[in-house]
């Protein structure tokens, strides 16, 4: 699949299940880096269906903070893996129907969430969204978390 349709497709995703950070600012001293201690794979639910997020472990960096939580950078980048729009008579098997993007990102510790694990994730839109902001995806299960000293 070529980039320009991975493009699009993403640029779908950005209604309900999809929101960008509002308020955004520099994130305060209080907050330390968070550690993933493996590589996770979580839920994300989509406007087309589920999809699948690989987190890489390490050392999240607090990156900035927002209305919606506080912004953790990823150490690595990030697989993120939707459902492709298609026609009911499409008879392509299911792996596929899916786009696959390794992006910019990392976790959003939510104030409904705090203190407890992440329950969002974010991304930077590829290289042809150049100047739009983060998107924020809401992951299905907790992502099990350690904060830094």
């Amino acid at each position: 699949m070529n980039r320009l349709a991975i493009i699009v497709i993403l640029g779908l995703l950005t209604g309900c299940a999809v929101s960008t950070p509002t308020g955004v600012q520099v994130v305060s001293a209080n907050f330390k880096p968070i550690t993933l201690s493996a590589v996770t794979t979580n839920t994300v639910v989509t406007e087309l269906g589920e999809g699948t997020v690989i987190l890489p472990a390490g050392v999240y960096q607090p990156d900035f903070q927002a209305n919606e939580g506080v912004f953790y950078r990823a150490p690595a980048r990030i697989l993120i893996v939707v459902p492709i729009l298609t026609s009911p008579n499409d008879k392509r098997k299911s792996d596929d129907l899916k786009a696959k993007s390794i992006v910019t990102g990392g976790l959003v510790l939510t104030k409904s969430a705090m203190p407890s694990d992440p329950t969002a994730m974010w991304y930077e839109p590829l290289s042809g969204g150049a100047g739009l902001p983060p998107r924020i995806y809401h992951l299905k299960n907790p992502v099990p978390i350690r904060a830094l000293q």
